[in-house]
């Protein structure tokens, strides 16, 4: 909970405590309603990639960062560590603090966000960044973004001036 206020957490707390009362107060429905005010007031932020810092680990994260559409599998990309697949997937997750397939995932998404945001058309996106389907790319940035790809990209070049004809 990074992004939560204080007054976030203390309304957490108080309604975790009035959750064990037997009879709900007309102050625990109030306290309940600006709970919700503010929890939807905590913004929403980019998402985080942590690169590892095992120099194995890293030559397979900056690969993967110059091309995200590498279909090699976890396998491949434990050998080009020169790892066992079980260690590779273990230390990966150590050394990030999460699952190499989502951390891969994560990689194509934050692409996707920088490409969309050059004005790059969704299909060719979903392409660039390894999907091949547009569906699941769809499905996979509004897991992530909160956001369709085509929203995004509406969103980031609103602000951008038009080229003069």
């Amino acid at each position: 909970m990074a992004d939560s206020t204080r007054l976030f957490i203390a309304q957490i707390e108080r309604l975790s405590q009035s959750g064990q009362q037997t009879a709900w107060q007309e102050s625990v429905t109030r306290l309940a309603e600006s709970f919700w005010d503010e929890f939807l007031s905590i913004p929403r932020h980019s998402i985080f990639l942590p690169f590892p810092e095992d120099a194995r680990l890293k030559r397979v994260a900056e690969a993967l960062s110059a091309t995200p559409a590498d279909p090699r599998g976890q396998q491949e990309w434990a050998d080009m560590a020169g790892m066992s697949l079980r260690s590779f997937v273990r230390h990966f997750t150590i050394d990030t603090g999460m699952q190499f397939s989502v951390w891969r995932q994560r990689l194509r998404i934050l692409n996707a966000q920088e490409r969309l945001a050059r004005g790059e058309r969704v299909t060719s996106v979903a392409a660039a960044v390894g999907y091949e389907s547009l569906g699941a790319f769809a499905t996979a940035f509004r897991k992530a973004t909160g956001h369709s790809p085509s929203a995004y990209a509406r969103h980031c070049c609103a602000g951008r001036p038009t080229e003069p004809t």
